[in-house]
């Protein structure tokens, strides 16, 4: 449930905190308010694209923060596998999007990239505006609509099919690559250049891990002359001369001989000082027999560089790596394989593409066999939805067409609908009218959310083209929502806005230097005031506060 929402720097808002109970929440205000902006504000927390424009003017950032709670343990325990431990207490959403554009996402003080934000915001709330409408509109969306209602089971068999389609595809797609070399000469070039590159990447035969060897045995080559050097200087130091390490130390290690006995500190020195002799007369062994080795030959710095040169060519035209070489030779014999193999790989496909279709074939229909059944009873209770909002003559039936096979299966549907006697089912499209559809939607989505755990819904302007009795049944269906689900709805209604638990006012006041959005809970007056202006405009009367009380009162509203 949305307890709170906090704006901050929002277009037209400067500052604004919300609290939400559960139950009917109703937003209302003039049209250019900014009772969209409110919308606007939290879809943005919600995980849609936020938009440098939303920054107010003169901010360096908008903030908008929305805090909820949540009694399904499957999002908590997907928050908690997200680091996010302390989910069961509240969950904070935190978007902001700066002046530049640049935006950041957080839950409960942990950044999170936006597509997890999405999906775990969707879990939370679901907004139904306008753009629905459109959506409800196209056949794509409708099946959708009916595999979210098919619950599990329709899920599962999806996965089941698009597992097989997707092999499916993957024959086909190879059948057409083979297929669209019919031109011998075309077919031929490609088959020399194949061989051509084959043929040069083998006969460099690089090995793994070579460039790098040959770098460090090319600096080795460069620097022989200084190595010798070294190796002449260390060896006269040690051992080659009158004054070296071991003359110096033979001659300590005598003289400590003499008088080690008496001293039990000079024994133990004398023991590491002979322990340094034998070491460093191994090491003089060592060097003496290693350093005639070391001959500088330029001609070897010459091959070295050109075997890297050859290893950098063949890098840069079949990859930077040895392992990115080998994959291109490899992909290339597949290639190849595939051409000079062409007839029998075709062949061989069309055998495959013929064993799968038939599970395909399978498959979808018992996808389809499923969306039949389903749509049963989809139609059974928008149905009985709309019959609850005064729409008893409507006739409903979700209608199929097999289609050729898609990553959905082998249904079109179309949502077919009559709402005046005496008519013939028509697509929803070409009907319906701005109330009815509004009252479809509700009916729809009311249904739908039945197969979820969203705890929270929002209706944007669900009462568009509609008015009297209508709207009347609007405000009871929402009412009867808002007894299992936290509703929040924007209308223009007074009968909507009549059945409110709680009752928020949207206004926009000028100022000397700007233009501010502000919202307001209403009290007792308020609220009939309210109502008042919903109905008889500007020019309130001791009548229209008769009637927005009564309007009240008729709705078994107590203002409290």
């Amino acid at each position: 449930m949305l307890h709170e929402i906090y704006i901050k720097n929002f277009a037209l808002i400067d500052e604004v905190r919300i609290k939400f109970k559960d139950g009917l929440n109703i937003i209302t205000g003039e049209t250019g308010s900014g009772k969209s902006i409110l919308i606007d504000a939290l879809s943005m927390a919600l995980g849609k694209k936020g938009d440098r424009s939303f920054v107010r003017n003169g901010s360096s950032k908008a903030v908008v923060e929305a805090v909820f709670s949540c009694k399904n343990p499957e999002l908590i325990k997907s928050l908690y596998d997200l680091g996010i431990d302390d989910a069961e207490d509240e969950i904070i959403i935190t978007r902001e999007v700066s002046a530049e554009g640049k935006t950041a996402s957080r839950i409960n003080s942990r950044s999170v990239s936006k597509s997890i934000l999405k999906q775990i915001s969707g879990q939370l709330i679901t907004i139904h505006g306008q753009n629905e409408y459109e959506q409800i509109m196209n056949s794509a969306n409708q099946l959708n609509l009916l595999d979210l209602f098919g619950g599990q089971d329709i899920y599962n068999q999806n996965i089941r099919y698009r597992a097989i389609y997707s092999d499916y595809v993957d024959i086909k797609k190879k059948i057409s690559n083979l297929n669209n070399y019919e031109e011998p000469s075309k077919l031929q070039r490609e088959i020399d250049l194949i061989k051509y590159e084959i043929e040069e990447i083998d006969s460099a035969g690089i090995s793994k891990n070579e460039k790098e060897e040959l770098a460090k045995e090319l600096k080795k080559v460069e620097n022989t002359e200084k190595i010798q050097s070294i190796i002449e200087m260390s060896y006269d130091s040690i051992y080659g001369s009158s004054e070296s390490v071991l003359t110096l130390l033979s001659l300590c290690f005598n003289k400590f001989d003499q008088v080690e006995e008496f001293d039990g500190y000079i024994k133990e020195w004398n023991d590491v000082i002979k322990d340094c002799y034998y070491r460093l007369d191994d090491v003089a062994n060592e060097i003496r027999s290693k350093k005639s080795s070391f001959d500088f030959d330029v001609s070897l710095i010459d091959e070295l560089n050109q075997r890297i040169d050859k290893i950098n060519t063949i890098y840069r035209k079949y990859g930077n790596s040895y392992e990115n070489v080998m994959e291109f030779r490899e992909k290339s014999s597949k290639r190849l394989e595939e051409i000079t193999l062409r007839d029998e790989l075709i062949e061989k496909y069309r055998r495959d593409l013929e064993e799968i279709e038939v599970t395909l074939s399978v498959e979808a229909r018992k996808l389809s066999e499923l969306r039949k059944s389903v749509s049963i009873i989809l139609s059974e209770k928008i149905l009985s939805e709309l019959s609850s909002l005064k729409m008893n003559n409507t006739q409903f039936k979700i209608e199929f067409n097999e289609a050729q096979y898609s990553d959905s299966g082998i249904d079109s549907v179309e949502f077919a609908v009559n709402f005046n006697k005496g008519d013939v089912l028509k697509p929803i499209s070409k009907i319906a009218s701005g109330g009815e559809i509004s009252r479809f939607m509700l009916a729809l989505k009311n249904v739908i959310s039945e197969t979820d755990n969203i705890e929270t819904l929002i209706f944007d302007e669900i009462d568009t083209g509609v008015s009297g009795v209508a709207a009347q049944t609007i405000g009871e269906k929402l009412k009867e929502i808002s007894r299992y689900r936290q509703v929040l709805c924007i209308t223009h209604l007074p009968q909507i806005a009549s059945y409110a638990d709680r009752h928020y006012l949207v206004e926009k006041f000028d100022t000397d230097i700007t233009t501010e959005t502000v919202v307001s809970r209403l009290d007792d007056d308020e609220r009939v005031t309210e109502l008042a202006k919903m109905i008889g405009g500007l020019n309130i009367t001791n009548t229209t506060i008769e009637n927005a009380k009564e309007l009240i009162s008729k709705n078994n509203r107590s203002i409290k």
